[in-house]
């Protein structure tokens, strides 16, 4: 499984547990940096520094194309998110 597979199953258990309860401040971290390696695979240029309007646009455009991902690969999706979900104690089924 590729880090993108796996970051991407780590995203979809986040918002699962994210859905259910509040997540903890260290998960919570472990979360966000996931998300953002997930994004990251989406950019058409290497990232714009922090807090730039640049990057900001990068994040909007990579968040879009992750988005035009998923409804591209719908069984993908699928077989990701039913990963994520044994990941992810009390989500529901």
């Amino acid at each position: 499984m590729t880090r993108f597979m796996t970051d991407l199953i780590l995203y979809y258990a986040c918002a699962m547990a994210a859905e259910q309860a509040p997540v903890p401040g260290d998960e919570a971290m472990r979360c966000s940096l996931a998300y953002e390696r997930v994004k990251t695979h989406f950019y058409a240029a290497p990232p714009a520094p922090e807090g730039t309007p640049e990057r900001a646009r990068q994040s909007n455009a990579a968040f879009s194309a992750l988005r035009d991902w998923e409804a591209a690969n719908p069984g993908k999706v699928d077989d990701l998110t039913d990963i994520a979900r044994s990941w992810t104690v009390g989500a529901p089924a």
